[in-house]
C-alpha cells in the first residue's frame, strides 16, 4: 500500500522506534520483576530472586503461591493506574503525540533547504549587513526568527527585510515571534499594534529601559489613562501637500469603517471627499478634528459658531479655491443628495461620537501632543491597542501608524543613504483587524530600504483579503522579503498553493509479488509533495516554514520567549504590568504550552 510521506519510515525513524521499544520493554520487565519480588516478600513464598525461583522449581520446592500471584496482579494494576494519572496530570500523552507530530515534520527538513539557502539568514551574514549599513551595534544582527531544524543554527531577519506571518490562533505567534522580536529590537523606535494586552505587558518593561513608552488605549485593554494626545489633523499639517494628505486621511478612516461594503458607489467617494475638505478647513484654521462633527451637524448653515467659522470661506481665504468651490457645490445639492453625502461622512467619523475618544485626540494642559517626527529619531516605544468591535479606536490607530511611517520615510530621505540612522520596528499583530491601512501593500516593498522593518501578522489569508482585497493581499505576499507560515491554517485553496510553493521530493516505493513458483521484488520512484495539504493543515506548534527570495523554503523551530536571552526581563515586565488575575490565567494557559515547547 502506498504511504504518505509522513508515514514512510527511514533508517533514522526505524532506529528511534527500536530504541523506544527497547526502553518500554525494559521498563515493563523491571516493573514486573519488582512486583514479583514485593509479592514474594509479603507472602513469604519464593526465595527473593528470579534465579532462586527457578532453582526452587527444579528442586520441587514451593516457590510461589496463589496469593502471591494475586498480589502481583494488584501491584501491576496500581502501577498502571498511577502511571495513567501521572500521564494525565503532566500531559505526558499529549507531549508524546506532539513530539511525534514534530518529529514527522522535522524529518522533512532535509528535503527543503540546503545550507546555502539559509546563509542570508545566519547571524554572521545579518551582522555584516548591519555593519555595512551603519546600524548601531546595540541593535544586533536583526530580528530573531527561530532555529533551523536542519542545521540547528539561529536564524535572523536583517534590517532591510520586511516580514509577513500567517499563523492560526494558539500556535505561538505572540510568545515565539512578537514578544522575542520586540525585546530583541534594542537600537531604535518601535511601534507595536495589537488587540491583546499580553504583548504589551511582556515587553513594556524591557522597552522602557531604552526610552519613553507611549500607550494608546482608548478601549482600556490595559487600563492606561490618557497622558498624551494625537490629533489626526496633525498628519495633514505636517506637510505642504495638505490636499493629498487630507484625502489620504479620509480614505484611511473610510477603510476602517465596518460598514464600508454597504457604501453607495456615488455617496461613498463623495462623502470621503466632503470629509477631506472639512478636515482640511479645520487644519488650516487650527481647530481639532472635532470641528468636522460640528460642521457635519448642519452643513447647509454658513453662520456656524464664531469660534469655528465657515469652512467654505476658510478654504478660500487660504488659497484652496477648488476645495472651497467643491464644498459650496455640495451645499447646493438636493436635500436627498446632501443627506447621502453627509450621512456617509458621519458614518466614517462615527468613532468620534464617544467622548472617551476625545481625551486621546484633544490636547490640554495635562496631556501633551505626540510628535511622530521626534519619535522616529528616538528609541521610544508606541503601543497601539484596539479591538475590532463597536467603539473601536482602529481609525485613530491606523491613522497614527500612517503618520509615524510617513514621518520615518521623510526622516530616512533626509538621512545618509536614504536610511534611518536607527531602524524602526513596525510590529502589526492582527493587522487586518486593528490596522487595515489601505496603503500598506503599496509601501511594503520599499519600507525595508529606508530602515523601516514592518512585521505584519495575520491569522489567515482571508483576513488580508478582507482588509486589502485579493490583489492587495497578493501584493503584500509578493512584497514581503520573509513570509512565515505556521499551523492553524484551514483554507484548502491556500494550503494547496503553499504546498506547491514548498515543492516536491522523490520517494522510493518498494513492491513485492509472490506466485506459486516465484517471488519478485522491485523498486520504483515517484514525486510527492514535501508537505501535503492535510499535513500543512495539521502543522504542529512551534514550527514554521520561511519563504525568502532566491532560496528554497526553510523549516524553522520557533523559540518561545521563556527559552530566549530576555526571559528574566520579560517575566519581570509581565509580573509588574499584568494584573494578578490575568497572570493566573496566563499561567494556566502556559502550563501546557511550556511542556509542549520543552518537548520540541
Amino acid at each position: 500500500m502506498m504511504r504518505e510521506p509522513f508515514e514512510r519510515r527511514d533508517a533514522e525513524g526505524v532506529q528511534t522506534a527500536g530504541i523506544v521499544a527497547a526502553a518500554v520493554a525494559a521498563v515493563v520487565l523491571l516493573v514486573l520483576l519488582g512486583a514479583c519480588w514485593l509479592a514474594a516478600q509479603i507472602t513469604g513464598t519464593g526465595q527473593g530472586s528470579p534465579a532462586q525461583w527457578v532453582r526452587a522449581w527444579f528442586d520441587d520446592r514451593p516457590a510461589w503461591s496463589s496469593s502471591a500471584t494475586a498480589l502481583v496482579l494488584v501491584s501491576l494494576v496500581v502501577v498502571a493506574v498511577v502511571t495513567a494519572l501521572a500521564a494525565r496530570q503532566f500531559g505526558l500523552w499529549a507531549r508524546w503525540l506532539d513530539w511525534r507530530r514534530r518529529r514527522r515534520v522535522d524529518r522533512m527538513a532535509r528535503h527543503l533547504s540546503a545550507r546555502e539557502d539559509e546563509e542570508e539568514l545566519r547571524q554572521k551574514a545579518c551582522q555584516r549587513k548591519a555593519d555595512r549599513w551603519g546600524v548601531p551595534p546595540e541593535c544586533g544582527p536583526g530580528l530573531p526568527l527561530g532555529k533551523s531544524v536542519a542545521f540547528k543554527a539561529p536564524l535572523f531577519s536583517d534590517f532591510e527585510l520586511t516580514m509577513l506571518a500567517l499563523m492560526g490562533p494558539r500556535i505561538g505567534k505572540t510568545s515565539a515571534l512578537c514578544i522575542p522580536q520586540v525585546c530583541a529590537f534594542n537600537g531604535g523606535p518601535a511601534v507595536v499594534a495589537t488587540n491583546k494586552r499580553d504583548l504589551c505587558d511582556h515587553t513594556r518593561g524591557v522597552r522602557s529601559r531604552l526610552g519613553r513608552v507611549f500607550v494608546h488605549d482608548v478601549q482600556q485593554i490595559v487600563q492606561e489613562k490618557p497622558s498624551w494626545t494625537w490629533d489626526p489633523l496633525g498628519f495633514i499639517a505636517a506637510d505642504d501637500a495638505k490636499v493629498a494628505r487630507a484625502q489620504r486621511l479620509a480614505g484611511t478612516f473610510q477603510a476602517c469603517d465596518g460598514n464600508r461594503k454597504e457604501t453607495d458607489a456615488y455617496f461613498g467617494p463623495g462623502g470621503e471627499t466632503l470629509l477631506a475638505n472639512l478636515m482640511l478647513a479645520a487644519t488650516l484654521q487650527g481647530h481639532s478634528i472635532l470641528a468636522t462633527l460640528d460642521w457635519l451637524a448642519d452643513l447647509k448653515a454658513n453662520n456656524e459658531a464664531a469660534a469655528l467659522g465657515d469652512p467654505v470661506e476658510i478654504l478660500a481665504e487660504h488659497g484652496y479655491g477648488e476645495m472651497s468651490r467643491q464644498l459650496k457645490a455640495d451645499r447646493s445639492l438636493t436635500p436627498k443628495q446632501l443627506d447621502g453625502l453627509v450621512g456617509t461622512a458621519r458614518q466614517i467619523m462615527a468613532f468620534l461620537r464617544d467622548p472617551v475618544v476625545h481625551q486621546w485626540v484633544v490636547a490640554d494642559a495635562t496631556r501633551r501632543p505626540f510628535d511622530p517626527a521626534a519619535f522616529v529619531t528616538s528609541t521610544d516605544t508606541l503601543y497601539l491597542l484596539s479591538m475590532n468591535e463597536a467603539g473601536s479606536a482602529r481609525p485613530v490607530v491606523t491613522a497614527l501608524v500612517m503618520a509615524v511611517t510617513d514621518a520615518a520615510i521623510k526622516q530616512a530621505q533626509r538621512s545618509g543613504g536614504g536610511r534611518l540612522a536607527r531602524p524602526m520596528l513596525l510590529m502589526l499583530d492582527e493587522a487586518a483587524n486593528i490596522c487595515p491601512w489601505p496603503e500598506l501593500p503599496d509601501k511594503y516593498s520599499y519600507l525595508g530600504s529606508h530602515g523601516i522593518i514592518p512585521v505584519t501578522i495575520l491569522q489567515n489569508r482571508a483576513q488580508g483579503v478582507k482588509a486589502w482585497g485579493a490583489e492587495g493581499m497578493e501584493q503584500l505576499e509578493s512584497s514581503a522579503s520573509v513570509m512565515l507560515v505556521g499551523g492553524g491554517l484551514r483554507s484548502t485553496r491556500h494550503l494547496q498553493d503553499l504546498s506547491a510553493l514548498i515543492g516536491q521530493r522523490t520517494e522510493r516505493v518498494t513492491t513485492a509479488s509472490r506466485g506459486k513458483a516465484h517471488r519478485s521484488r522491485g523498486e520504483d520512484f515517484r514525486r510527492v509533495d514535501i508537505f501535503s495539504t492535510a499535513q500543512l493543515a495539521n502543522f504542529p506548534r512551534m514550527r514554521a516554514v520561511a519563504f525568502t527570495a532566491g532560496a528554497r523554503p526553510v523549516l524553522i523551530k520557533l523559540v518561545p520567549w521563556w527559552q530566549g536571552p530576555h526571559a528574566e526581563s520579560i517575566a519581570a515586565s509581565n509580573e509588574h504590568y499584568a494584573p494578578a488575575d490575568v497572570r493566573a490565567q496566563q499561567r494556566a494557559i502556559a502550563e501546557g504550552t511550556t511542556r509542549k515547547a520543552v518537548a520540541a
